[in-house]
């Protein structure tokens, strides 16, 4: 299985008047930036079979931004377990085993996520920068420890190798 990790596109910091942390959009620069990403993803990695994503706007806007680069035609869900303060087991439970998964997602949860299935322990966090990816390559499935990193990108190596 193949497994292509992102953290949105960097956010606004301010709530909207009225609304909640869910409520925080893309700025213009960081889904510009997302976008310079996108493009080296939708070239590298295998299309995604189902685009799982947190309910989360920002979370929204970037699964918006890979759609339009894989040319729209992707699956796509949004999962309530895929929050920032979510399980690690909790998340990794609503992955359907598909050939290749996409799931975008916030810190600290995909910093979990990623060393849980890289270094098969709850005990650690890998840090990813707003827009950053990584692609796993899950070789026995979800629930194994036996996981191989294929490539991660941030969107300033995005910048550097289309800008």
């Amino acid at each position: 299985m193949n497994l292509l990790l992102f953290r949105h596109g960097k956010s606004t910091s301010q709530v909207p008047a009225g609304g909640s942390d869910d409520d925080r959009a893309l700025t213009p620069a960081g889904r510009a930036d997302f976008v310079l990403a996108a493009r080296v993803w939708s070239r590298v990695a295998p299309w995604p079979d189902l685009l799982l994503t947190s309910p989360l706007l920002r979370a929204r806007q970037t699964v918006d931004v890979l759609v339009e680069a894989l040319g729209g035609r992707v699956a796509q869900e949004v999962a309530e377990e895929l929050r920032p303060e979510a399980d690690v087991a909790d998340a990794l439970a609503c992955f359907p085993e598909v050939e290749t998964l996409c799931v975008v997602t916030h810190m600290p949860l995909i910093g979990e996520l990623t060393c849980r299935l890289l270094a098969g322990t709850d005990r650690g966090m890998v840090s990813l920068t707003t827009g950053a990816g990584i692609w796993l390559e899950l070789r026995t499935g979800l629930h194994s420890r036996d996981s191989k990193l294929v490539a991660a990108l941030s969107t300033g190596a995005a910048k550097r190798l289309i800008g």
